[in-house]
């Protein structure tokens, strides 16, 4: 078997375990907001909503990313395979 493949392998499993990560704490913070209610989440200070909020937006950034490359990955892969 080619250990190219099994790096790949191993590869595409750590990105996609870091993305289910990212997308569980994403999920759970806006969860809170969702769960608890938004008053309970606006009797925060400002300070406290914005860093929230911005954590929320970093997650998801970051979650795009890792999709972005995996999709990057697996169209290398492909066309070399193909080549």
């Amino acid at each position: 078997m080619d250990t190219s493949d099994e790096d790949g392998i191993a590869s595409d499993q750590k990105t996609r375990d870091e993305l289910i990560k990212l997308i569980s704490h994403l999920h759970a913070q806006t969860n809170m907001i969702c769960g608890e209610g938004l008053d309970n989440f606006m009797s925060h200070n400002d300070e406290i909503k914005s860093n929230y909020l911005w954590s929320i937006c970093d997650l998801a950034e970051r979650s795009l990313a890792l999709l972005g490359s995996m999709d990057s990955e697996i169209m290398l892969r492909f066309q070399s395979k193909n080549s």
